[in-house]
This record gives structure tokens, sequence and C-alpha cells, in this order.
């Protein structure tokens, strides 16, 4: 799923909303992560109790890969 929604709490409403859906090895990619901090700060609340981690890409990107 390709996540490029920029602001906070939309970006974290997509993360509650698909995440459990998602089967193990499902991919969310998110555009903007490296530039707008509140993509980054929802992908982090978000994560801070699972056993995934926000894999930042080159391309200002962040791709999270379900367990």
């Amino acid at each position: 799923m390709h996540l490029d929604v920029d602001l906070h709490s939309s970006t974290l409403a997509c993360l509650e909303y698909f995440y459990p859906r998602m089967v193990q090895g499902g991919i969310i990619l998110s555009h903007d992560y490296s530039y707008l901090h509140g993509v980054k700060g929802a992908f982090e609340e978000f994560l801070a109790d699972k056993p995934e981690m926000a894999l930042e890409l080159s391309t200002s990107q962040a791709m999270l890969v379900k367990r």
C-alpha cells in the first residue's frame, strides 16, 4: 500500500486502518517521510508498541514490512 497523505493525523489514521488488515510480509510505503515531521512522527507513534520499524529510504520515503 502506498501512502501520500502529508499530515500526522491522516498518516496515523491510515496506519491504524490498514496495518491490522495486512498479511505478514505486506508493505506500507509512505511518501515524504524524510521531509514532513508529521509523517515521521505518526510512524514513530504507531510503531511504539509493535515489533516493526520504519525503514527510511534514500528517496524521502519509508517502508514498513509487517512481520
